[in-house]
């Protein structure tokens, strides 16, 4: 009787939408490199063009099945992943064989130093946004706009520590900007209400006579409203 064939290891694969490369092609070099190497690709997982927040759901999906099943991860196309620092903990953290096909030389064991090379390239960035915001803070200083904290670091865009007259820029500046806007077509959309008019009717006359909203796109019955509340209290 003929001795059974050793079970085949079994991989999960990682695909990335929006890429040079398209997911289709991907799956097909998978399936290529599972067939050569006497691999099961049991499910293949499929990354969004771009993940909402840097999330990455199907990684961790992938992962997760990878680890419960003693899988190895194929990545289809690792691209610039390798200097992400929150895959490359991912990876490190679940602790699973990997293999990135446009990428020989990245494996498990390359994780313990590229994850540090990751982390101080982060570092370095926050460094230097931090270096910024302090130069524009002393630039301003000088000029007598800024006058502290001079200790405490806040965001930039937070009224603290400028005098109250440049406070009150922003807003006068916006509110003077909506009043602008808002002119031309509440002069007309005054004129039509005064002739009877319902609020949908005047947002289809300042349609037909080519006037913007504030906020582009066509004119409703509720930024006619707000308009009008503008102009003159509605």
């Amino acid at each position: 009787m003929p001795a059974a064939s050793p079970p085949r290891r079994r991989a999960v694969g990682y695909l990335r939408e929006g890429l040079r490369i398209g997911s289709d092609r991907q799956a097909q070099d998978l399936a290529a490199y599972a067939a050569a190497h006497g691999v099961h690709l049991a499910k293949r997982y499929v990354e969004a063009a771009a993940p909402a927040g840097g999330s990455r759901p199907a990684l961790a999906a992938a992962l997760a099945h990878a680890r419960r099943t003693n899988a190895v991860l194929l990545i289809a196309r690792l691209g610039g992943l390798e200097r992400n620092l929150r895959v490359l903990e991912a990876l490190q953290t679940a602790d699973v064989d990997v293999v990135a096909l446009d990428r020989p030389a990245f494996h498990r064991d390359a994780l313990s130093w590229l994850t540090p090379l990751a982390r101080a390239d982060v570092l370095r960035g926050r460094a230097a946004a931090l270096s910024g915001v302090r130069t524009i803070r002393r630039a301003l200083r000088e000029h007598g706009v800024y006058q502290g904290p001079r200790r405490t670091l806040t965001r930039l865009g937070n009224p603290q520590g400028f005098r109250p007259e440049h406070q009150r820029l922003g807003p006068a500046a916006l509110i003077a900007q909506a009043d602008a806007a808002a002119a031309a077509p509440g002069a007309l959309a005054l004129r039509l209400r005064a002739e009877g008019a319902s609020l949908r009717q005047i947002a289809a006359a300042l349609q037909a006579a080519g006037l913007r909203p504030p906020r582009g796109g066509a004119w409703s019955a509720m930024q006619v409203k707000r308009v009008l509340e503008r102009v003159d209290g509605g």
